[in-house]
This record gives C-alpha cells, sequence and structure tokens, in this order.
C-alpha cells in the first residue's frame, strides 16, 4: 500500500513495484490523479485523504 501515489516518490514507487510484479495499492487524495497508473492491471487505486477524520 502506497500513500500520496498521485505524484513524485509515491508514483515513482508505485510504478516500480508494479513494473516488478507486485500487486500495488495505490492511495491518492484525487482519484482523477490516477490516470497513468490505471494502465497497470496489478494497481488498484483508491481516494483516501490521511488527514480527513470523516469515515
Amino acid at each position: 500500500m502506497i500513500t500520496g501515489a498521485s505524484g513524485g516518490l509515491g508514483k515513482l514507487t508505485s510504478k516500480y513495484f508494479a513494473d516488478k510484479g507486485w500487486n500495488v495499492i495505490a492511495t491518492m487524495i484525487s482519484i482523477d490523479l490516477a490516470e497513468d497508473l490505471l494502465g497497470y492491471p496489478n494497481v488498484k487505486c483508491y481516494q483516501l485523504d490521511v488527514t480527513s477524520s470523516e469515515v
């Protein structure tokens, strides 16, 4: 599980592990930012705001 996967190190890490064949759960504040990760069959993208207390 990788948080902050919409950019920077989070996105690079998600792609790295996906390219190695790992199953990746990629989370980000806005699911609209997941466009280039959607092409990976072993990456599942979810919206997650770790600063929110909303359930």
